[in-house]
């Protein structure tokens, strides 16, 4: 069992944060500022420490107020217990993904599967619920109707998957791949997570499985992810590791809390056919002291 300096150690390497910010009562979220993406590396790198134990993390951890210290002491905790229990399951059987393994469609914490119709109303209250969710899906701001959310959920559609936890097989949010264009392989992204979801693992990972999912089954060469400039910051180690590129912004497009914003367009950019896997390089985008809200950026705690 690692003591906790050589956690921070592997957490800073994995994460590449410098190991002095890593004290054991920074906030995760409101000090050291992990986005979404960065929560599931950390989640990422602490499981590969538990991995050597033959133990998990629970599926609902981090929670978004969480410090450096808990999740050592939950790592602590999980690996003590596996030594105490011998061969035994380390774990409650309720805090761990299912045991079948995972495919294109299906990872280790959420599974995506189509819209049925007795998923409308779930689908609905999350999304006028949170008010973060309204504004950054389809709406801008707009409360919709449920038979104006109805009629849009379908508009221009190329693919569509509810979000399901693996675990509970709750419905915690929903992906969009909208306004395709098949003869330039293009098409738009809208995602949209319920609070908890979004604090967890499963953000990422089903973002993940579904633009692998739309990469491999259409023609298909970008993703375009259009997002008001308070959003950004949550992006920022999408960005840095070229998950997204930044390919440049419409000016002061989003009026929001008494100013105008920016609309960053963010593509997704797949293989070339003649390099399998490459990457193409276009200029990052860092958020700029303009695009910082007069609030904490969607993603973290509030």
């Amino acid at each position: 069992m690692l003591d906790f300096d050589a956690f921070c150690r592997h957490l800073a390497t994995e994460l590449s944060l410098q190991p002095e910010v890593l004290r054991h009562d920074a906030g995760l979220v409101s000090e050291i500022g992990l986005d979404s993406l960065a929560v599931l590396e950390l989640v990422v790198a602490v499981d590969a420490l538990l991995e050597l134990h033959g133990c998990q993390l629970p599926v609902s951890f981090p929670d978004p107020a969480a410090t450096v210290g808990e999740p050592y002491l939950l790592y602590c905790e999980l690996v003590q217990r596996r030594r105490d229990a011998g061969d035994g399951n380390a774990g409650d059987p309720g805090d761990s993904a299912p045991a079948d393994a995972p495919g294109r469609l299906r990872g280790a914490t959420v599974r995506l599967r189509p819209v049925r119709p007795d998923d409308l109303a779930t689908l609905y209250h999350l999304v006028i619920e949170d008010e973060a969710i309204g504004f950054g899906w389809r709406f801008h701001g707009a409360l919709p109707t449920p038979e104006v959310f109805q009629a849009v959920l379908d508009r221009d559609v190329l693919a569509q998957h509810v979000v399901t936890d693996r675990g509970t097989q709750e419905v915690v949010g929903l992906l969009t791949a909208f306004a395709p264009n098949l003869r330039s392989g293009t098409a738009h992204l809208a995602m949209f997570l319920g609070e908890r979801a979004r604090r967890t693992r499963r953000a990422g990972e089903a973002f993940g499985l579904f633009v692998t999912h739309l990469f491999s089954t259409y023609p298909l060469r970008k993703l375009y992810l259009e997002v008001p400039a308070f959003v950004l910051p949550a992006y920022q180690s999408a960005v840095r590791q070229d998950l997204f590129v930044c390919e440049g912004r419409r000016r002061e497009v989003h009026y929001w809390e008494g100013r105008y914003w920016d609309e960053v367009i963010l593509p997704s950019i797949g293989p070339e056919p003649s390099q399998p896997g490459s990457v193409c390089a276009t200029p990052s985008c860092p958020a700029t002291d303009q695009d910082r809200p007069p609030w904490r950026p969607l993603g973290t705690s509030r």
